[in-house]
């Protein structure tokens, strides 16, 4: 990217140049300098453009994993709160599941389920939720279970484009 703009640099010289040519030497060297300067700044007004938007996209990537990270875990919570005060189904959508099924079957249809309405920020290509423990790839969340426990880590990524953890863990009563 960063080589187009140099090029874009070297073309504005060239024109100037060629306009040089047709005036007096005065008007030559204070339109030479005067075409040096602006396209100076162009060039770094576009180079730190750039960075801003790199720098944007990231923190909006790292705010849309953090965001799918707390809509799950507050989805699944208030789904055992509802068996917990006495329904006794938990529905997902379509898919309705009664609060007396297993952990694991619960875990796993709880991954498939957000799988179906979130998206990996970071690669489109990559799912958003895996049923396994251990730390997910960058904008992915995993969800396991543990006793009586649901816990989902999300790998939300950081400025520098290291990974950084959210860690979450639901009691099933």
């Amino acid at each position: 990217m960063y080589e187009y703009i140099f090029y874009v640099f070297l073309i504005l010289l060239i024109i100037g140049a060629l306009n040089i040519k047709r005036m007096s030497n005065k008007g030559k060297s204070i339109l030479m300098w005067v075409l040096i300067i602006f396209t100076g700044l162009i060039l770094v007004l576009t180079v730190i453009g750039i960075n801003v938007a790199e720098r944007l996209e990231t923190n909006a990537r790292i705010n849309a994993t953090t965001t799918n990270h707390t809509n799950a875990k507050l989805m699944i919570t208030s789904q055992f709160e509802k068996c917990s005060t006495g329904s006794t189904t938990i529905t997902l959508e379509t898919t309705s599941l009664p609060c007396s099924s297993s952990l694991p079957e619960l875990t796993n249809s709880f991954s498939v389920y957000f799988n179906s309405i979130i998206n990996n920020p970071y690669k489109a290509d990559v799912q958003a939720f895996e049923f396994k423990v251990g730390n997910p790839t960058l904008g992915s969340s995993n969800i396991y279970y543990s006793g009586n426990n649901i816990t989902i880590i999300t790998n939300i990524g950081d400025e520098d484009g290291g990974d950084a953890y959210l860690n979450d863990t639901i009691v099933k009563e």
